[in-house]
């Protein structure tokens, strides 16, 4: 497992060295109930490691843990997107069902996403409307106490819902990530993205990712 862990690792800072972007964030979660917890994200985008910033927003979040292993929520994101003309708005509200399950040293998580969001930037009519977006998301995540890391993989689907198109999928991101457990509850994680946005210019975007955790 060790060498395993190591491998990982290799793997995954050459990739974060190799990424068109980077995304770095901070994240928190407490818990205020037996069954209801609150979580915020604040997460910087940057176009290409020597660019300015892409993107900026901040998330605020409530789960209401139904059973042991589910749990829905619901979230609000501000966010401020740069444009040729400057920074533009981004309000985004959405609905989370989450699922996770263990299974020895393994961490099976799923998250239903429903977003819907209103852009101030408008460039066409369409940009007057709000968007809507099933987002799903599986990870699988490994780790065991007595190593302090835990490497992980996911996947997750964007599908785009209009009056055009009832259902269609235009977004997929598989990534990795490896985390290193720290003290009093924090945690450093790095990892890499691919982003495939179907019908774009750039059809594949390659992210490297660097967050912070705390957990109360």
């Amino acid at each position: 497992m060790k060498k395993f862990l190591f491998v990982f690792f290799l793997l995954t800072t050459a990739y974060f060295a190799q990424a068109q972007e980077l995304w770095t964030s901070f994240e928190t979660e407490t818990l205020l109930t037996r069954k209801i917890s609150v979580d915020a994200t604040a997460e910087a985008r940057w176009q290409q490691f020597d660019k300015p910033l892409k993107t900026i927003f901040g998330e605020l979040g409530v789960s209401y843990k139904i059973i042991k292993p589910l749990s829905i929520g619901v979230s609000y994101r501000f966010a401020q997107r740069n444009r040729e003309q400057g920074f533009f708005t981004v309000h985004s509200f959405a609905t989370r069902l989450a699922y996770r399950y263990r299974i020895g040293n393994f961490r099976i998580q799923y998250r239903n996403k429903f977003e819907t969001d209103k852009d101030t930037y408008i460039k066409d009519e369409e940009d007057l409307r709000w968007h809507f977006t099933d987002r799903n998301r599986i990870k699988i995540s490994y780790y065991k106490k007595a190593t302090l890391l835990s490497p992980s993989v996911f996947i997750e689907s964007f599908n785009e819902i209009s009056a055009q198109e009832a259902f269609s999928l235009s977004e997929l991101r598989y990534g990795v990530g490896l985390d290193f457990m720290l003290y009093r509850g924090y945690s450093i994680g790095i990892g890499g993205v691919v982003k495939q946005e179907f019908g774009s210019k750039t059809e594949f975007t390659y992210a490297a990712t660097l967050a912070l955790v705390k957990e109360f």
